[in-house]
This record gives structure tokens, sequence and C-alpha cells, in this order.
């Protein structure tokens, strides 16, 4: 068979060989969903993602005019018929921006901040006040200088020195506390006699001596012995206290070190200024049915998704802001789809399990509506229950609808059933792996007499290890 005669209709894989795979020929069809199976270790992954998928980057980045590293350029004899492959494993990606959010990531946040922008209410007025000029959507969004809290920067919490874990016990002297507070680095004679002679300078002002304990303070030494910074002033009558708070000290000290090495120094609260909603006072200000952009991103999407649909039919609003809101609940509607409906807008992406990551993946390009992609999901129905299994599966069939090829690594039997080709590895693993034992239907699978996958579907129990494959040179290979 010429190669080519298919290449329009298949992905067409001659002699792939990477790690423990044998001289793999597969014909996958496009535009179709694609299942593939196998045990643990029979060569599915190294076969999807590390020969076809890493070929499909290399061959668009190439035509791009991209160099890419060649590396398993020798791991197949030839490809064809690949389109641009994008893959999501079943793990959470180091890479992702710390301040990214299911909010920034699907856009959510960008569209609810327009709609804020274009008919917030202040809570002052009585009436709609819509598309003022000074109001940009950037005033209500926690990643932009005009919508952040200036308090914690729009994330929400502060993360300060974990003091308790530092000091001693109350019991312990002003001269213990303070000792311990300048204890690194090391002084020099000279600067030891002068951070004393600030000790002194306290115990001068407040009637007590460098031997009092911390506990026999009045409540304003104690806030002073902590928190006290000398004030600049010009007036010739009043003197500063020449004294630092050992808590000042001590901030300054972990400002020129790397305090994430010391996950015991820290403590995190909510920010006291926004109280975690991240942002500005100007921005608590507007409100859409009485409530702030920040209430609505704590909302999960479900909760959302309902207070949109509220909104949008309790009011006639302009063209622009009618079509914000419809594409808002069309994408909360595939967070619904995808399993994803307890999240809300401020939920950061780093913070998510691999599965969650990988369906909010699925979500951002069932939106995005390309085509001619081959996507590439790895157990993506791990921990989902069975109806939401059976959404995720109709959000696959979407993906091909528009006119992509969908290739899963899954061993779940409802994902199974539903794959419109099905291709096997096997037959155990390691150096007993790397065959294609089964290429096509559903139907000729569960007949299939050498997949030990197809053994347990029909058996609906782990195959005794007595089990023997019959190793048929006819078959796919």
């Amino acid at each position: 068979m010429n190669p080519k005669d298919n290449a329009m209709n298949t992905i067409e894989v001659y002699n792939a060989r990477l790690h423990n795979l044998r001289n793999v020929r597969v014909s996958i069809p496009k535009n179709r969903f694609v299942v593939v199976t196998g045990v643990s270790g029979s060569g599915k992954s190294s076969f999807i993602f590390d020969t076809l998928h890493k070929e499909g980057q290399r061959v668009y980045l190439e035509a791009s005019g991209i160099s890419h590293d060649s590396f398993g350029w020798d791991s197949f004899d030839y490809i064809e018929g690949l389109s641009p492959t994008i893959a999501a494993r079943q793990r959470t990606v180091s890479s992702i921006n710390p301040r990214s959010t299911v909010g920034t990531t699907t856009r959510l946040l960008n569209l609810l901040a327009n709609v804020y922008a274009q008919e917030g209410v202040s809570a002052s007025e009585t009436g709609r006040d819509r598309g003022r000029e000074d109001r940009l959507p950037g005033m209500f969004m926690f990643n932009s200088p005009h919508g952040a809290c200036p308090q914690c920067d729009g994330r929400g919490s502060v993360t300060e020195v974990n003091f308790r874990h530092l000091w001693p016990d109350a019991s312990a002297s002003l001269e213990q506390w303070h000792d311990l507070a300048y204890r690194f680095p090391n002084k020099t004679k000279e600067a030891k006699a002068y951070i004393a002679g600030r000790l002194d300078n306290f115990a001068a002002a407040y009637g007590c001596s460098t031997d009092t304990p911390f506990s026999a303070l009045s409540e304003e030494a104690r806030s002073v012995f902590l928190t006290y910074r000398p004030r600049r002033t010009q007036s010739k009558k009043e003197k500063p206290l020449i004294f630092y708070g050992v808590e000042v000290v001590i901030e300054e000290k972990i400002k020129k070190i790397d305090f994430k090495r010391f996950p015991e120094l820290q403590i995190k609260r909510a920010c006291p200024s926004c109280q975690g909603y991240r942002i500005s006072r100007q921005a608590f200000d507007i409100r859409l049915e009485n409530r702030h952009i920040g209430e609505l991103c704590l909302m999960d999407a479900l909760e959302l998704k309902e207070f949109i649909a509220r909104y949008r039919a309790s009011r006639a609003g302009s063209p622009f802001t009618n079509h914000i809101l419809q594409e808002m609940a069309r994408k909360l509607e595939c967070l619904e789809t995808v399993g994803l409906s307890h999240l809300n807008l401020y939920r950061e992406t780093p913070t998510l399990s691999g599965g969650e990551a990988q369906r909010l993946h699925i979500m951002s390009h069932l939106t995005a509506r390309m085509n001619s992609i081959v996507y590439i999901f790895d157990e993506p129905t791990a921990g989902l229950h069975e109806t939401e299994k059976a959404k995720l599966i109709e959000s696959f069939l979407r993906l091909k609808e528009q006119g992509n090829t969908v290739i899963v690594v899954e061993h779940d039997e409802s994902v199974i059933r539903r794959a419109e080709h099905i291709i096997d590895f096997g037959p155990m693993a390691g150096k007993l792996g790397g065959e294609v034992r089964y290429q096509g239907d559903y139907d000729g699978f569960a007949r299939c007499g050498e997949s030990l996958t197809a053994a347990y579907l029909k058996q609906k129990s782990q195959p005794v290890k007595s089990y023997r494959f019959v190793r048929d040179e006819a078959s796919p290979s």
C-alpha cells in the first residue's frame, strides 16, 4: 500500500520503536474518537506521547520556521498524515504561571470585568451608569495594576513571618528577646554596643530594665517593643525613640534571604485590606445586583452560571454586553460539561489536580472552536463519577465534530465502549509488551483473545496470572 493513499483520511505510522515498541505499524483514522488501551508499561504512552505527539510538534514548528530538537528522529521509519498535536497529560504542569487562575485561563475574568465596566453601578448610585469613560475592564481585574489590591498585589493573601515560631517564652527577659532578633549575622564589638544602647533607650522610655520579662510589659510597651520604627520628624522639640522593634528587625533580615527556603517561618492569611477578594477599594464600590466582582469570582462555576442566567433574564442590555454574557454562559456550561463546576474563577491553576488541569485544558479547546488538530488526553476520567464521565465523553465527541481527531489513553470501560476506533497495546508490560494486539471497533475488541484489557472487560475481574496469549503473526504488530 502506498502510504500517501490514505494520508488525507488516516495517520500512518511505520515501525515505531522507541523504548519497548517493537516496530509498531499503526493506522489511525482521522476525525474520529480513538481510544488507546493496554496495561501499564505496555508501550502505549511511548507511542502516543513520546512518538506521535513529539513528531506532531516537530513538524508544526519546522513548518513555522522554528528550529526544534530532533531527539527521537530514529524512533520510527515514517509518519504520514499527522496534523499539529496538542497533548494534556495526567499531571500538574509545573511551568504554569503561579498567578494563573481558572478565571484568567478561561478568560471568564476578562469577560466579567467587561460587564462590570459597562453596567456596574456604584454602591452610592440609584441607577445604572453605563459605559463611563473612566471605567476600564482592568479596574476589576486582580492581575491588572488598575484593579489589584495594593496591599497584597492582587493575591488575596499576605505572607508574614511566623513570629510564634521564633520568639522565646513570654517569661524570657527583654534582653533575651532582643539578642535573638540580632543574632545573625555576627556583629562587631562596636555594633553590639550600639545595638545594646537601643535596648537601653527602650528600657529608659518605659521604666523597666533589660532583665524585665516580656510578659511584664504594658500593652503599649509590648506594641512598641515588637513593632516600633523611629519616626522622621523636623520638630526640634520632638525627639524620636532610637529603637527598632524586634519584629521589624527580623522582617528586615528575612528580606535579605530566600524566604521560601524556610516554610516554617511563614504564615499565610487573608489580606486585611481586601479580605481575600484581591481587588482595590475602587472596584469594591461597583456592583452588579449589589455584588462586587470579587464576590462573583468566589462563587463556584455552577452558582455563577445561575447568577448570569438571572441577570440576563432581568435586564435589556446593549448588544455588546449581551454578547459577552452569552459567551460567559457558554464557557460556564463547558466547565460543567468537563466536571469542573465546583471551581471558582479565583482558584489558582497550580493547585489543581492533574485531572482537573487536564479537563480545564479540554474546556479551553471546546470553546476555542479550532479544527484539524490532533488532541491527545491521558486518562481524563480519573476520579470522575459516571454522570461526569458521560459529559466528558460528549465533550470529546464535540471536539471531533469540530473537525478534530481525539485520541484518549484510557482504561475506563465507559470510554472504551464509546470509542469509534480502539488501539490496544500489549500483551504485557516492559519486554513482554510493545506490540499492537488489536486495531478496530469495540465489537471486534470484545472478541479479541489476545488483549488483557479485552479479557478484563469480558470477565469483569482481573484475569488469573496463568492467562495465556496465543501469538498470531498475522495480527497487527
